[in-house]
């Protein structure tokens, strides 16, 4: 009952809400974030991580 508590205070509640939208918006708008993200990502890295897991196969 306690950890069903917890849950609800984390999610349910107006601490919970306030908190989603702290998270949600304290770097930027999510277009910015995910713009930022794209642009700062190391694409060779995530590529050669992609051939080696499908070159197992």
């Amino acid at each position: 009952m306690k950890l069903l508590r917890l849950i609800w205070d984390l999610v349910g509640t107006e601490f919970g809400g306030r908190q989603l939208q702290y998270d949600m918006f304290y770097s930027a708008a999510q277009h910015v974030a995910d713009m930022r993200l794209y642009r700062w990502y190391d694409w060779a890295k995530g590529r050669a991580l992609v051939e080696r897991i499908l070159g197992g196969y």
